[in-house]
């Protein structure tokens, strides 16, 4: 008789995320909401930084004053990133950039269910929006996000990627690999045949317009002047229909994409029904697993 302990199957194990956050800049919804949420319903939460740096979000959204109460946080966004901000797991993050880490852990008991990727607007953020070494791991794990299983997954769970404003970026920053015998030293965009929302034009020139009252300058355009969220968004994408710029309000918005287990959302009042798009994915690959 074997005297080895078989792992529980992956269904009855906590669903796993990992947040990837730069080590400055991060918008503080974007991030402690989602955690929250996640926190609440059980699951087991996991921060990744380049370096393994603790991460600080945007001071700016956090502070009491004028420009808070216009463009801040809200106070329940706040509490929840106090609290998120002391729990272990973000006090101890792992380093995206140390030899051996993967978003892929085959064969474990505990497989990474989703990988989030939160937002924010100051330059700061632009160390994981830009990151190589991220665009690769984000490579390797995007086929694990398609609806259709393929048969390299034997039977490891389908996977999620949650991105909200900003963090749409870095996916449609990260490319897949060049075409066999192509002379591109890339190929397209992970997001080159997928449905996405981002941060639109409209919400990011209205928030930079209200913040030259406070002589921001800059602050609102991450890449400069002369780009948006949405243009660096929209020219990776094969049809300009696969963007979703979502209503032309702040009604809360997410886009689940019909062909991979990914959701989209556009800024921080999305945070919510970001998180629940996310959490409803997270379950439908369960339970495939079960059926």
């Amino acid at each position: 008789m074997s005297c080895s302990i078989q792992s529980p199957p992956v269904t009855h194990l906590a669903p796993k995320v990992v947040i990837i956050l730069a080590d400055r800049g991060q918008d503080p919804t974007e991030v402690a909401i989602p955690w929250k949420k996640f926190r609440d319903g059980g699951w087991e939460i996991t921060f990744a930084t380049e370096n393994g740096n603790v991460a600080k979000a945007d001071e700016r959204l956090l502070a009491n004053g004028l420009f808070a109460a216009f463009l801040g946080a809200s106070k329940e966004a706040i509490a929840a990133y106090r609290q998120m901000a002391d729990c272990e797991a973000h006090r101890n993050p792992l380093a995206w950039s140390k030899q051996g880490f993967s978003l892929v852990p085959y064969g474990r008991a505990k497989p990474q269910n989703a990988v989030l990727l939160p937002g924010g607007h100051d330059k700061p953020i632009r160390q994981y929006l830009d990151s190589e070494p991220l665009h690769l791991l984000l490579r390797e794990y995007w086929p694990l996000v398609k609806r259709s299983r393929d048969a390299i997954m034997g039977n490891e769970p389908s996977r999620v990627i949650g991105a909200i404003c900003h963090g749409v970026v870095a996916l449609s920053n990260a490319t897949h690999p060049p075409a066999s015998g192509s002379k591109e030293l890339k190929g397209p965009s992970l997001l080159h045949d997928v449905e996405t929302s981002t941060l639109p034009y409209w919400m990011e020139q209205a928030a930079w317009v209200a913040s030259q009252a406070w002589f921001l300058g800059g602050y609102y355009k991450t890449y400069g002047a002369s780009r948006s969220c949405a243009s660096d968004v929209s020219k990776v994408l094969n049809k300009k229909e696969q963007y979703k710029c979502g209503p032309l309000s702040q009604s809360p918005f997410a886009h689940v994409d019909p062909n991979y287990h990914y959701v989209s959302a556009r800024f921080p009042g999305d945070a919510w029904l970001f998180a629940e798009k996310i959490m409803e994915e997270v379950q439908q690959c369960r339970n495939k697993m079960v059926n």
